[in-house]
């Protein structure tokens, strides 16, 4: 009998001429796709900043690494130059920084992807995009505790054509831009930081000492300054037993179950019931005018609660060592026990793989 014909590939496997010959054609003509706004040379078919083969999906910047990092999906089984055997092709990410005067080319990332043949996962579900992280370790500038430092980034994401440096306006013709605001982390406390306190103070502008000149940025060795207890949370969020006035005029009220879940948390852990534990609790939620046992029943209603915090993307960095990287978008002002010059509270992550 003769044997059944095997079914053509999906059409997605056929990549345009545009993409599969991109270098040359570029190469012929530099604005052969039109993405270039100033140039000698006539756009022939138009196509810029096309999402359709990849994207980056999130820029953020790690504070505690001083790693810019941006995520990319990408999107097809098909059109990244060849399979895992072979080179492929190169993501390009070129990041930028704006403190407030113009964007500051901080440098260049990238990743290498393949054409991967389209599968689906042990629960049927599709594997694309897949989704790579290209980050980039940088020296940012800090400034002391009193004064946040809060930078916008632009990440400017281009297939197989290395995105200019110094040219934040450019765009890509397969790829995209991003820009979102990131903090960086303040310097330790040092003497030039100490005399601008206390000039602040006092309203006079101090010059360091000749002496100190030297050593001004030098850090100051200071205990980890300690977390804010209840009472001070409350005060500082406008909860508790405080007038109608002082509550209406706090910039945000924040719910007593999420500044004192370090004082809550202990009670709904696993283990043995501890009454003096209770006690202590129920003590200190008191003294602030709050019922511990609403406290405990709005937190154990609260299930992925994203109005403060939110994870936005999730990727694996390639570069030696590989590294699971995940963005997340802190949304409020309030909420985070405390200021720069206070311990403030801890984002954790977890991540697993199936």
């Amino acid at each position: 009998m003769p044997q059944a014909r095997r079914q053509p590939r999906e059409s997605a496997s056929v990549v345009a001429k545009e993409r599969a010959t991109f270098k040359s054609l570029v190469a012929k003509n530099p604005n052969y796709f039109g993405n270039l706004e100033k140039s000698k040379f006539k756009p022939v078919k138009k196509i810029v900043a096309d999402t359709a083969f990849e994207q980056a999906t999130c820029v953020g910047f790690n504070p505690q690494t001083n790693f810019l990092e941006a995520t990319i999906a990408v999107k097809r089984p098909t059109g990244y130059a060849g399979d895992l055997c072979h080179a492929g092709s190169t993501e390009y990410v070129r990041f930028y920084l704006d403190y407030g005067n113009g964007w500051e080319d901080q440098g260049l990332s990238g990743v290498q992807v393949h054409d991967i043949p389209n599968h689906r996962d042990c629960e049927g579900r599709p594997d694309k995009p897949l989704t790579y992280a290209a980050s980039l370790r940088i020296a940012p500038r800090r400034d002391c505790c009193t004064e946040p430092v809060l930078p916008r980034i632009r990440a400017i994401l281009s297939w197989q054509w290395v995105p200019p440096a110094h040219q934040p306006n450019w765009k890509p013709v397969w790829g995209n831009v991003l820009e979102c605001a990131i903090q960086i982390t303040p310097h330790p406390w040092n003497i030039f930081c100490l005399l601008e306190e206390i000039g602040d103070l006092i309203g006079t502008k101090l010059k360091v000492p000749a002496l100190f000149e030297e050593v001004q940025y030098l850090p100051i060795p200071l205990p980890d300054p300690p977390p804010f207890e209840l009472p001070q949370l409350a005060e500082l969020y406008g909860a508790g037993k405080q007038t109608r006035a002082a509550k209406a005029s706090a910039k945000s009220l924040v719910e007593p179950h999420r500044f004192g879940l370090a004082a809550l948390h202990p009670l709904l852990a696993q283990g043995g019931f501890d009454t003096t534990l209770l006690e202590a609790a129920a003590s200190s939620f008191e003294a602030i005018g709050v019922s511990l046992e609403q406290a405990l029943a709005a937190l154990e209603k609260t299930n992925a609660d994203v109005g403060y915090e939110e994870i936005e993307c999730l990727g694996l960095d390639e570069t030696l060592p590989e590294r699971l990287v995940a963005s997340f978008r802190i949304k409020r002002p309030p909420a985070y026990s405390g200021h720069l010059c206070l311990a403030g509270s801890q984002a954790d992550l977890a991540f697993w793989a199936d």
